[in-house]
């Protein structure tokens, strides 16, 4: 918490730069598609074209039609400190002011270690359940970066030699299909033990008859 509570401080006091007048870096959400009762899974991924001393960044969403089922660490932050972990994370899926999830890193203080310029750096990895449910035409949501999440409010910023320069922000849109209008068998499954095999199955958009409940099996050899 120590570390935390000096890089927020950090990040309220530094000067904060215009993105036309700084290096470009780019902070980023990827969206998907899938349809009501699913997951997605979306990526934070951070491109820069200078040495990053650490960042930040919080992102909301519609809780009416997205829930966070997990967030994690992306495949960056394990490495970004020459081979060790960052030196401070806060990755949290109900800040103050949420939902959402914030992260804040210093990668180091003295700038010993750097996130070295790069794009597409995948910095977390966001699981969502796809709650609405649509009938007839798709329903299109954001997830998209906030700077008033979190007690204090985390900025969206990368830290360059000390000075705080708001990144370029890009959401994620996520889309939820409607089911399709013909019945799809869904999840086909084959388990089997020494006397028996097992079938499972389910089915997507059927509301009236299922165009099977049974199969016939053959067996040609033994």
């Amino acid at each position: 918490m120590r570390r935390r509570s000096l890089f927020l401080a950090c990040l309220l006091t530094a000067g904060f730069l215009r993105a036309g007048e700084s290096p470009s870096i780019t902070f980023t959400v990827t969206g998907g598609e899938g349809r009501h009762g699913q997951t997605v899974t979306s990526q934070v991924l951070i491109s820069t074209d200078t040495d990053l001393q650490g960042w930040s960044w919080g992102v909301r969403w519609d809780t009416s039609v997205l829930s966070l089922v997990e967030a994690a660490d992306g495949a960056v932050i394990g490495t970004v400190n020459n081979g060790a972990p960052a030196d401070f994370i806060d990755l949290n899926p109900d800040p103050v002011n949420g939902p959402g999830v914030t992260q804040g890193i210093v990668i180091s203080f003295t700038q010993q270690a750097v996130l070295a310029p790069g794009t597409n750096y995948e910095v977390a990895v966001l699981t969502f359940s796809l709650e609405a449910d649509p009938t007839d035409e798709a329903i299109e949501t954001e997830v998209a970066f906030a700077d008033d999440l979190g007690s204090p409010p985390v900025a969206v910023v990368g830290v360059v030699n000390g000075q705080s320069i708001v990144p370029e922000q890009v959401p994620g849109t996520i889309t939820i299909t409607p089911p399709p209008e013909d019945c799809r068998i869904m999840d086909f499954a084959c388990e089997s033990d020494p006397d028996n095999v097992y079938l499972t199955w389910s089915f997507l958009g059927c509301d009236g008859p299922r165009p099977f409940e049974f199969l016939i099996l053959y067996r040609d050899s033994f």
